[in-house]
């Protein structure tokens, strides 16, 4: 390890502070436990002849690698060598996020991907030569320190034959800020310790590293060019050589992690949409803002002093709000934080995308969080399609894709598929911690929903990769759910009916039969008054037409069915008050007084009575009308004035007495509940 004192361009407090801290990170950094010399693969097995490595350090809190590696097979391997041993210092795995490789047997030939398959650190002691397929002799990676990668190549190189590899490494959280804490607006500095030669098992001919950012303190021997500092060429380096360079530079963004990320798809193929709902709760882990210590100077967060900094704010870490990323066509925009929607928001769509920006109600300093969830709507057709080959549904989905350069400690991604799916495959373009598939019951499921659940840690960026899940859905599933809904609509129903109809009474009561049948006499009554009175408008309808025409003929002819049907309805109800006296002789006392028998058939009688009354005096009005319209017909057209006084003297105390009649039979049907 070269220990050399960096060099700054910083004042000399702040030097001496990083120098501590560097010291400190020094002993404690995982890379300076990276390989030693106790083996490593021959040079006449595989070696690298050049190495070209960019460490970009320009993303919040996340650190990108990207290396281009010549690889070349040894004149001794005892056969094709047909894979690639790539190395991650071992105290880094938990930083790590995303290895891909691609392959190019010429320079300028397209990129082929390969997978890289994890191999662990000392998961075996020893790699032999018929595990590899070529002699490595033995390659202890207890002693390397390294967690090895096996990338199957396209195809074997034969001695001597050189491949080019290009792979990209994401890890999270590794640049930490220094100091840890700062004031209010205080300027956010970031340390970085990092092995500038490529941890591999392999001898490396010549190698060139580069560091892309702002740097303010850096190690000597790299060379500055703009924001880039480039350390090498060196030559002829051994696996076992390592020197961690360590950078100190300004950050001026919030460092945002998510603890945790839940995304909740759920598919409708009646509403051709997809619903979406994300579940965030977000730390901004840059240099802490901390106000219990600023309650020990009373000097507690200011909003006046917030808010007149607001010129310096892009110099700090403080995030003042925050652009979610949406696809173009989302509708049905909502979101919520902790304590409800306080926060300040605005949406809007562009050609390529949708944008929701929400402004939290308080600025999110280093050390502080903010928790929410949003939904919104998506049309179908936009991620699904059927397979002409198959007839299955393919749908397609981003497994992240709300935020860009923002750490997810955890995400759970759900996929609610339509009931009734069947043959159900899931392809997942990465290794996922988990994969679930399990049944999911919600409101008037029958067979139940097919829940999909995926879980990756330590997730960034590179995983905004579509998820891929084919289905089968018949129209005998897709119309289940409308016909079950229908179904127990008409149960409910149906079961009403039964009910409304059930006796629940704990002793069977001995009066039911005789209070049915006084309940029917009781409708059959109310029926024929009703009927009665639609008679009697009718009647009177032809008396005040014969009043005005004088057309005897027509009176008469429209008067004789009109009484005669009164009579059979008054004949009606002398009949049921008849029967009405039949159950009352059985005994029904402890029925209501409305519907007792004994007053239904009294009731009755005295209804019939009165209606009976009624039709006999009106009957008797329309006579004398008819006689004297009749005599003055026959004189001629002349009225006798003493005859027309007698008649309407009697037109006077027929309705009078009419009119009581009519007041005592609706007092009857009140008491009857007609």
């Amino acid at each position: 390890m070269r220990a050399s004192q960096p060099t700054t361009r910083l004042p000399i407090a702040a030097a001496a502070a990083i120098l501590l801290a560097a010291l400190l990170a020094l002993l404690s950094s995982p890379v300076t436990r990276a390989a030693s010399a106790a083996s490593a693969v021959p040079t006449d097995v595989a070696s690298i002849i050049n190495v070209v490595r960019t460490i970009d350090l320009t993303a919040a809190g996340i650190v990108r690698e990207k290396t281009t590696a010549i690889f070349r097979a040894g004149s001794n391997a005892g056969g094709p060598v047909d894979h690639y041993l790539l190395g991650v210092p071992a105290g880094l795995a938990g930083h790590l996020s995303y290895v891909a490789v691609a392959e190019r047997r010429d320079k300028n030939a397209a990129e082929v991907p390969l997978k890289p398959v994890e191999l662990g650190v000392n998961r075996q002691a020893e790699v032999k030569r018929e595990e590899t397929q070529h002699v490595l002799g033995v390659l202890r990676r207890a002693d390397l320190d390294l967690l090895l990668y096996r990338v199957q190549l396209q195809s074997p190189l034969k001695a001597g034959e050189k491949t080019y590899l290009d792979y990209s490494i994401t890890m999270t959280q590794l640049a930490q800020p220094l100091p840890k804490i700062i004031p209010q607006m205080g300027r956010q500095l970031l340390m970085f310790a990092y092995d500038q030669y490529l941890p591999t098992p392999y001898f490396v001919e010549k190698q060139k590293t580069k560091f892309v950012n702002n740097i303010l303190s850096d190690q000597p021997g790299g060379t500055r060019s703009g924001n880039e500092i480039t350390y090498g060429p060196h030559f002829d380096i051994s696996p076992a050589k390592d020197d961690v360079v360590y950078l100190h530079y300004e950050h001026a963004m919030g460092i945002l992690v998510a603890k945790s990320l839940s995304r909740e798809l759920e598919i409708s193929h009646w509403g051709s949409a997809l619903g979406i709902t994300e579940y965030w709760e977000l730390h901004n882990k840059g240099a802490a803002y901390v106000v219990l210590l600023r309650i020990l100077k009373n000097n507690l967060f200011s909003r006046v002093d917030y808010q007149w900094s607001q010129g310096s704010h892009h110099l700090s870490n403080v995030v003042k709000g925050l652009r979610i990323n949406l696809p173009p066509r989302a509708a049905h925009v909502y979101y919520r934080d902790d304590i409800g929607n306080v926060s300040t928001s605005h949406f809007r769509r562009e050609p390529q995308r949708s944008l929701l920006e929400i402004r939290p109600r308080y600025p999110i300093f280093g050390g502080w969080r903010y928790s929410w969830h949003h939904t919104f709507d998506v049309p179908l057709a936009d991620y699904m399609r059927r397979d002409k080959g198959t007839g299955k549904f393919v749908f397609q989905v981003p497994f992240i894709s709300s935020f860009v350069n923002v750490t997810v400690e955890d995400v759970t991604f759900k996929l609610v598929l339509p009931e009734g799916a069947t043959d159900v495959e899931v392809h997942v373009p990465f290794d996922a911690d988990k994969t679930e598939v399990q049944k999911y019951y919600t409101n008037l499921d029958s067979v139940g929903r097919t829940l999909i659940t995926i879980q990756k840690s330590n997730v960034a960026d590179e995983y905004g990769r579509p998820i891929q899940v084919s289905y089968n859905l018949t129209t005998a599933a897709l119309l289940r759910k409308p016909l079950v809904v229908a179904g127990c609509v008409f149960g409910l129903f149906l079961l009403g009916m039964v009910l409304s109809r059930l006796d629940f009474s704990i002793v069977a009561d001995p009066n039911a039969a005789a209070r049915d049948k006084v309940e029917q006499l009781r409708l059959s009554v109310s029926k024929t008054y009703r009927k009665y009175l639609t008679v009697a408008v009718t009647l009177k309808a032809a008396f005040d037409t014969y009043r005005a025409s004088k057309d005897l003929a027509v009176f008469k002819e429209r008067r004789a069915p009109l009484e005669a049907q009164q009579a059979e309805l008054v004949a009606a109800l002398r009949a049921a008050a008849k029967a009405a006296r039949v159950p009352a002789a059985s005994g029904t006392d402890g029925l209501p007084p409305s519907a007792s028998a004994a007053a239904l058939a009294a009731g009755a009688d005295e209804l019939a009575a009165k209606l009976g009354e009624r039709g006999a005096l009106l009957g008797a009005l329309h006579d004398a009308v008819a006689d004297f319209f009749t005599q003055a017909d026959a004189a001629g057209g002349g009225v006798d004035e003493k005859r027309k006084a007698a008649l309407t003297a009697k037109l006077d105390t027929t309705e009078e007495r009419a009119g009581k009649i009519d007041a005592d039979v609706r007092g009857i049907a009140a008491k009857l509940a007609l």
